[in-house]
Formats: structure tokens, C-alpha cells, sequence
């Protein structure tokens, strides 16, 4: 699990689209309670938790037309007390589209580059790459009974 505490400023432009925040001073957490797990996500063997201290950018899109609505959400996170050079970046983007009153479809996907998180190739050697999840899916809804708004 990740668990992220930030100080900073919040910078919303007038056509409410898109917001910014900065945050200098941000505390983060991971939590890996699985013992063979732990090095992979970069704690030590005997380390449940890890806390990283640093800075974090993030920018969230929200944009809505017609019967489309998309977000997106893309931040960085510099660890000041280990290798700050190492940019941690988590972007997600989900896209939804109301296709009658009934059905609507979605799409959304993740994308992870976290140096700490080491990935086996083929070759069974562990290294940092890139991670991509994408999620098509199809809800129905319907209200039983009487609906009054």
C-alpha cells in the first residue's frame, strides 16, 4: 500500500479543467506486508514499512463533453534522502462515455515507473520498468421503483 501526506499549494486556472499542486514538503509511505515481496518494492527484507521524504508534482485534468467525461491524474515524486535524480512517476486515465440511459462504457489506464520497484524480464533478472494497466469495461444501471429528483 501507498500512503502520501504532502505541504504545499494548490493552483486552480479559472476554467476549473485543470488543477496543479506542488507540494516541497511530502511524506510517503510504503507499506509491503508480504515478507517475499518486500525487496521488490525496495524495503529491506525485515522493513514492513518505508518512508520516503521529498517532493511531489501533481496535475489532475477533468474535462467533460457531451456524454464523454475523462480525468486524468499525473504526478512526480523526487525522494530527497534517496536518490533524488530517481523520478517516481503514476499516471492514470480514465475515460467514461454514457452510451444510453442504461449502459456506459469505460477505459481506463495506469502507468508506474518507480525505480523501487524491481520487475522480472524473461531471463528471471529483477531491474525498474515501466508498468501499464488498462481496464475496458461495460456497466449497466438501472433504478427499480419510483426516482424523483
Amino acid at each position: 500500500g501507498y500512503f502520501s501526506l504532502g505541504l504545499g499549494l494548490d493552483y486552480k486556472p479559472d476554467s476549473k479543467i485543470i488543477t496543479v499542486t506542488f507540494s516541497p514538503l511530502t511524506l510517503n509511505t510504503v507499506v509491503v506486508t508480504t515478507k517475499s515481496l518486500r525487496t521488490k518494492y525496495g524495503n529491506k527484507i525485515d522493513e514492513p514499512l518505508r518512508w520516503e521524504v521529498g517532493a511531489q508534482l501533481t496535475g489532475n485534468l477533468e474535462y467533460t463533453y457531451r456524454d464523454i467525461k475523462i480525468s486524468s491524474k499525473l504526478s512526480f515524486f523526487s525522494d530527497y534522502l534517496n536518490k533524488p535524480q530517481n523520478i517516481q512517476i503514476y499516471w492514470d486515465v480514465n475515460a467514461n462515455y454514457k452510451v444510453n440511459k442504461f449502459l456506459t462504457a469505460s477505459l481506463r489506464t495506469n502507468l508506474i515507473y518507480d525505480n523501487n520497484i524491481l520487475i522480472a524480464n524473461k531471463s528471471g533478472h529483477l531491474a525498474p520498468r515501466v508498468q501499464f494497466k488498462e481496464v475496458l469495461s461495460l456497466a449497466f444501471s438501472y433504478t427499480f421503483g419510483e426516482f424523483k429528483k
